[in-house]
């Protein structure tokens, strides 16, 4: 019961010391939503302001943290900032859709969420649903439920966490994929089944925009996705990739993957530094546009 108690007493420490900070700093603010029994807060995104709709702790600190890394600027952040042309964004991995949402207030840019974890993907439509009153339109933003993969086929996703809102910890097919923090050890709480897809079959079939700039975080099945994302690759038409990328084994078949298919490394950016395994997000370019993309985004802090 006294570890319950302190629990309790840290979480509303913690929810009020980040309220107050949104409350104290310029450009910021949050207002409660009784439609959606959320809080929609607010906060400068790059030259643009941002909303989102926070359902819980994570969230709001995850907002409050977009443009951060280990105390350093965000590699993923800054690259949909600085991306020079940006018409289209696919996050993949979408968690509550943070950085698909700082994209489009960013760039006004159409955006499409792919996550599988349900509580996510409430949160990505109640921030839609939210921004309805905000100047939010509708037609902006494709969310799209599933796992992404090597093949297109029902698989489970197993839960590591309490199916709520900010929840991160799940892995789709395989268990074991995400070994960071010694999740492969762990047991799931809870799994579901869900359809799971190739990048491709998504793109092909369900009407969706060429993306401009695809942004993924899928817990260590990056190498099933450029597997099943290789039409994708050979037609060329995606301009750059920002994927982060789980033990080397992930690394080293995703950066073959996208040199055969001409797109160059410009810049990663470990989460981890001194970690045994790595995990960090790496930059790939198309080839014939290094030089616009190097004269647009400065690369240095990640060289």
């Amino acid at each position: 019961m006294a570890n319950m108690n302190r629990s309790w007493f840290t979480d509303r420490k913690n929810w009020w010391r980040v309220w107050m900070q949104y409350r104290a700093r310029k450009g910021w603010g949050i207002r409660w939503s009784d439609a959606h029994r959320c809080w929609i807060a607010t906060r400068p995104i790059g030259d643009a302001s941002g909303f989102l709709a926070v359902r819980s702790f994570r969230e709001l600190r995850r907002w409050r943290d977009l443009d951060q890394q280990a105390g350093g600027p965000n590699l993923v952040f800054e690259t949909i900032r600085k991306a020079p042309k940006l018409d289209t964004f696919m996050d993949v991995g979408a968690s509550n859709g943070i950085f698909g949402f700082a994209a489009h207030f960013m760039h006004q840019c159409k955006t499409i969420f792919i996550e599988p974890y349900p509580a996510s993907i409430e949160s990505i439509l109640t921030t839609i649903d939210a921004g309805a009153d905000l100047g939010l339109q509708q037609h902006n933003f494709e969310v799209l439920q599933g796992g992404v993969g090597s093949s297109n086929a029902y698989g489970k996703l197993y839960l590591y966490g309490p199916p709520k809102a900010g929840e991160t910890k799940n892995a789709f097919l395989d268990p074991n994929q995400y070994v960071a923090d010694g999740r492969h050890q762990a047991t799931p709480r809870t799994s579901l089944w869900l359809y799971g897809s190739s990048l491709d079959w998504f793109i092909e079939n369900c009407g969706l925009d060429a993306p401009t700039l695809i942004k993924v975080d899928i817990d260590g099945a990056e190498a099933a996705f450029v597997r099943g994302a290789k039409g994708t690759l050979r037609q060329r038409s995606v301009d750059a990739w920002i994927i982060e990328l789980n033990g080397e084994e992930n690394r080293n078949e995703v950066c073959r993957v996208m040199a055969d298919a001409g797109y160059e490394q410009l810049a990663h950016q470990i989460h981890y530094e001194g970690s045994d395994f790595v995990t960090g997000d790496w930059l790939f370019v198309r080839d014939d546009l290094s030089d616009i993309w190097r004269n647009s985004v400065d690369f240095s802090p990640w060289q």
